[in-house]
């Protein structure tokens, strides 16, 4: 995994293949993205954006690249605002099977690199890239540490903001404590208790998305990507940049 700094946005990093290549990007939103932002990005190779938000929640696109819109929570509901991290990752993974296995289709599909993103990056995109990842061949070790590294990054640019609309709420202590946990947090336990709730109820990643739809064809391309096999320093693609 390697940190990304970008002007626009923030807690971006991506995966290695094991060629040293980066084959996918995660980040917060790209609603600001600079010119700088999307020149660097398209260096790397990225050329598709995979925008897991609801239409209450996303913005004009600010960056040329190709665009699959794929609102987990559906394209009329905004994420919720309390609860357990556990518990709305159980729910995502229990209701947005077919969008999770549709990201992983286009991430496989995609001859460039893709970039994930919500508007934080930390939950949304957290699961939906733990789950490629882990399809693709990454070690579990690498996607929970990959995972874990957006809470430094959510609570430098968010705590404030957060802080301030869970004051508005009149939660009682416990629920202010899972509140804030949940809108800052990404402890490796809640994702790693995730994906052993989900092996109960399937054999495994794989068997998971390719039962909402992703076909053998793809989990192969997944892994040649994640191999390095797979050609992915492609030019960007999508409207001209604008100068």
């Amino acid at each position: 995994m390697s940190s990304f700094m970008l002007q626009g946005s923030f807690n971006a990093r991506s995966l290695s293949a094991e060629s040293g290549e980066p084959w996918i990007f995660r980040s917060a939103t790209l609603d600001t993205a600079s010119q700088g932002d999307i020149h660097s990005l398209a260096g790397y190779g990225v050329n598709h954006v995979i925008d897991l938000r609801s239409r209450l929640e996303r913005g004009p696109v600010a960056h040329p690249f190709e665009v699959s819109v794929l609102p987990l929570y559906g394209e009329e509901k905004l994420p919720p605002q309390g609860g357990s991290i556990e518990g709305v990752y159980r729910g995502l993974v229990d209701r947005a099977g077919h969008g999770i296995a549709e990201a992983a289709a286009v991430v496989a599909r995609n001859p460039g690199v893709t970039l994930v993103h919500c508007r934080i990056g930390k939950d949304r995109t957290g699961l939906v890239i733990a789950l490629i990842a882990l399809a693709a061949g990454v070690a579990e070790s690498e996607v929970l540490a990959d995972y874990a590294l957006s809470q430094v990054e959510v609570r430098k640019h968010t705590a404030g903001q957060v802080y301030r609309q869970l004051r508005d709420l009149n939660l009682d202590q416990s629920e202010m404590e899972r509140a804030r946990e949940l809108h800052l947090d990404s402890p490796p336990e809640a994702m790693e208790n995730t994906l052993d709730w989900l092996h109960t109820q399937f054999r495994g990643v794989e068997e998971y998305l390719v039962h909402h739809g992703l076909q053998e064809s793809d989990l192969d391309k997944l892994r040649e990507k994640h191999r390095g096999q797979s050609p992915t320093a492609l030019p960007a693609r999508g409207r001209e940049f604008q100068q």
